[in-house]
């Protein structure tokens, strides 16, 4: 009786979840605009600023909807730095419940806790303007965790030729605005109506639980 029970709570537990993951991903295609495909990273750091801050967060956290087990998070000092992160995470489920319950500093702690090195992409944009592109500041990327990548004009910093600077500083423009991108599209769907997932969240218990 006692497993029956224990798999029937298991079951709705990953049900909830779920329908949660599903309601939050048909929020933000419908959040998703034209422009967020042309806007420079500084653009978008600045209406995730603004919107975290309308909001009273210093943190947010999404799952990735085309990569399972992959998600996104950030965690801003306004007009200091944004740190936001990408990665697989090896605990899926905790981050879901997070997630669900509005967790959000602790997800990204979770995110960074628990990623699959190979899978990390980390930045450190200080100044929460975007990725710099004259080297008035310096923004950091890691890659793998640990490879460390310094923009800051001229790329001689990471040992890096002019053109291989622009190409690296290019692509990383792109990770980062798709980051970026992401959690932008899910602030914005979470302000719909019977979109935040607040009904389902009662349901969810954290992961272990029973």
């Amino acid at each position: 009786m006692t497993t029956a029970f224990s798999t029937i709570s298991q079951l709705v537990r990953s049900t909830a979840i779920a329908a949660m993951a599903a309601y939050l991903a048909a929020g933000a295609a419908a959040a998703r605009t034209p422009a967020d495909e042309t806007a420079t990273s500084a653009q978008l750091v600045t209406e995730l600023v603004k919107l975290l801050t309308d909001k009273g967060l210093n943190a947010y956290a999404v799952e990735d909807p085309a990569r399972p087990e992959h998600f996104v998070a950030v965690l801003a000092y306004p007009g200091v730095q944004l740190l936001v992160a990408s990665a697989r995470s090896t605990s899926t489920d905790y981050l879901k419940w997070q997630i669900a319950h509005k967790q959000y500093a602790e997800a990204y702690s979770a995110l960074n806790g628990s990623a699959v090195p190979a899978t990390k992409v980390f930045f450190q944009d200080l100044g929460c303007d975007g990725l710099t592109a004259d080297g008035a500041q310096v923004d950091v990327m890691y890659e793998r965790a640990a490879h460390q990548v310094l923009f800051d004009g001229n790329g001689k910093s990471s040992g890096l030729s002019k053109a291989e600077y622009a190409k690296k500083r290019a692509a990383a423009e792109a990770q980062y605005s798709t980051m970026l991108s992401m959690l932008l599209e899910s602030l914005r769907a979470s302000a719909a109506p019977g979109v935040d997932g607040s009904a389902l969240a009662p349901a969810v218990q954290a992961p272990g639980q029973s």
